[in-house]
């Protein structure tokens, strides 16, 4: 949740902790951190959840705490309308900014460190700059889509789902390989899974990968298949996959001996790929870090490929 810009953090914690210092009982159903930015609010909130199994009047828990904060604890002065309706609700919106502030403090610290990191060094902060990220952009997503449900509450959808394919049976839940056994198998490739296709060299990895190229572009396919090679290069994956599309063999391809009708097949090969939404990447030695930076502004990806994963 995003704070609106007349509504400073500061005044959220000040308010909030005011009320927390009135009615100190409350902290019994706080967690020890994670609600306060600032240094001298999350320290008088630590002190006051050290102390919340210790039986204090509010007038010593006061006088205890203003030995320590005196003068700044002025500020901190109980409002006349504040319930405790607006304390909890205070208490969330606390909550929820507290990855966001946990990602400032890092970026913070990201922008001290680097300068005096050697390379590597500075590679791993930003990886782990990037893995915060991606953890809030979960949390986000999470919040907003509201995750924790009852599990009997998924029911409908289940029987409805299965309903479904029962009536549907050819219909593949994902994008086809162009394999009819191993479709049948995965019922294609599922949006949002992972599949690893693995096997010893030359056992035909790299030629799997292609026909499921090979199939995309006769589907003719919308969205864009991204494919990052870092063992061939561009030139070796389009001569297989234009023997593939034009039925030529790879050799003959090679060598450039091709009959009348194979040229024909070839050129109609490269009207299919020219309309096509592929694109290849084959540099080499990259890592998960290059390859998010690359597929970071392009939208509705419906295939990526990586050949191969131990490189």
């Amino acid at each position: 949740m995003i704070i609106p810009e007349s509504l400073l953090l500061s005044q959220v914690e000040a308010r909030s902790l005011s009320y927390l210092l009135q009615n100190h009982k409350l902290i019994h159903e706080l967690k020890p951190q994670g609600y306060f930015f600032y240094i001298f609010f999350a320290e008088i909130y630590h002190s006051l959840y050290t102390l919340k199994d210790v039986t204090l009047s509010n007038e010593l828990l006061q006088s205890r705490l203003k030995v320590e904060y005196h003068p700044q604890l002025q500020e901190l002065k109980p409002l006349a309308d504040y319930t405790e309706e607006n304390f909890n609700s205070d208490i969330s919106l606390l909550k929820e900014n507290g990855y966001l502030i946990k990602l400032w403090q890092a970026n913070e610290d990201i922008n001290l460190k680097i300068p005096s990191l050697d390379r590597e060094s500075a590679f791993d902060s930003i990886r782990e700059w990037r893995q915060m990220l991606d953890r809030l952009e979960k949390h986000s997503a999470a919040i907003h889509e509201g995750s924790l449900v009852r599990l009997d509450s998924t029911l409908d959808t289940f029987f409805a789902d299965t309903k479904w394919r029962a009536e549907n049976p050819n219909v593949l839940l994902g994008y086809p390989t162009g394999i009819k056994a191993v479709d049948d198998y995965t019922l294609g490739l599922i949006p949002t899974n992972l599949a690893i296709c693995a096997g010893r060299p030359g056992a035909g990895k790299t030629a799997f990968l292609v026909t499921v190229i090979r199939n995309f572009i006769l589907r003719k396919e919308a969205k864009p298949f991204i494919f990052f090679s870092l063992e061939m290069s561009k030139q070796e994956i389009i001569q297989r996959l234009m023997a593939s599309l034009a039925r030529i063999k790879f050799q003959r391809l090679r060598v450039g001996v091709l009959s009348k009708d194979e040229w024909l097949r070839l050129v109609y090969a490269k009207s299919l790929v020219e309309g096509s939404n592929v694109w290849i990447d084959d540099t080499a030695g990259i890592s998960i870090d290059y390859i998010e930076d690359k597929i970071a502004d392009i939208k509705d990806i419906s295939l990526l490929g990586l050949d191969y994963l131990q490189l």
